[in-house]
């Protein structure tokens, strides 16, 4: 019988067997200590990101934005 895999959804998880000769690796992203000052470095990086220009060049002169935050299940 395939091994029963158990993948974190929300706040519950999925299970299913994957099929007869499929590996399956689950990675697992390691935990880190909080940030000490989150409103501080929300707004270093708004100002210097690391691979974009700065959140106010990108928005100079425009008149709507769409900020997209990844939540919990996508670190």
């Amino acid at each position: 019988m395939p091994k029963l895999v158990n993948i974190p959804y929300g706040k519950t998880h999925l299970k299913f067997s994957p099929p007869k000769g499929v590996k399956v690796d689950i990675l697992q992203s390691k935990s880190c200590k909080g940030l000490a000052d989150p409103s501080r470095a929300l707004q270093r990086a708004l100002a210097q990101p690391l691979v974009s220009k700065p959140l106010r060049a990108i928005a100079a002169g425009r008149k709507n934005a769409c900020i997209v935050i990844s939540d919990i299940t996508r670190p």
